[in-house]
């Protein structure tokens, strides 16, 4: 999947499934890409992007917003 098209899926993804504060600081991470290469890798074995970001544990998804790299701790959560 091409890159751009891969940061699109993942952008819809995380606008539906995360509040915005927290989508906006994943989005504006440098380190988007490697949530984006990970939520295609999960959605070529059939997972759901946006599912697999909604069941993200509730104390990872508080504590992202504080990390550096909020995007790069959400792909490390990842479970697929």
């Amino acid at each position: 999947m091409p890159t751009r098209e891969r940061k699109a899926l993942a952008a819809e993804a995380v606008h539906a499934a995360l509040d915005p504060e927290l989508a906006q600081a994943v989005l504006d991470d440098e380190a988007f890409g490697a949530l984006a290469w990970h939520l295609s890798r999960a959605a070529a074995t059939g997972a759901e992007p946006a599912a697999l970001l909604a069941d993200l544990d509730p104390d990872d998804l508080a504590w992202a917003p504080h990390a550096e790299h909020p995007a790069a701790f959400l792909a490390s959560r990842l479970d697929y």
